[in-house]
């Protein structure tokens, strides 16, 4: 994930500032695994891989961290893994 963020920031310029503040002060952490951009890039989202157990550690190390240097919101949504979407072939 670290180099995919990479990848789309050096290669393909559509990262942000931002973004690249984002996801340096995510992969800073030992707890998370890879960090990079999501969406169409040029501002926006990241995807972050934590575990459950440092949720509260992201909000205070990553998401608080952001705010404070920058003085902009962010918000972090937790999903989990689900199943695959099963297909069929007819």
């Amino acid at each position: 994930m670290r180099e995919s963020h990479q990848s789309l920031r050096n290669d393909y310029d559509v990262s942000s500032p931002e973004l690249d503040l984002l996801c340096a002060l995510a992969d800073a952490q030992d707890y998370v695994l890879g960090s990079r951009l999501t969406g169409a890039g040029f501002g926006g989202c990241t995807v972050n891989l934590v575990g459950a157990d440092s949720i509260e550690a992201f909000d205070r190390d990553v998401i608080a961290a952001y705010r404070a240097e920058t003085h902009l919101p962010a918000v972090a949504y937790v999903t989990s893994p689900q199943p695959g979407l099963r297909t069929h072939r007819l």
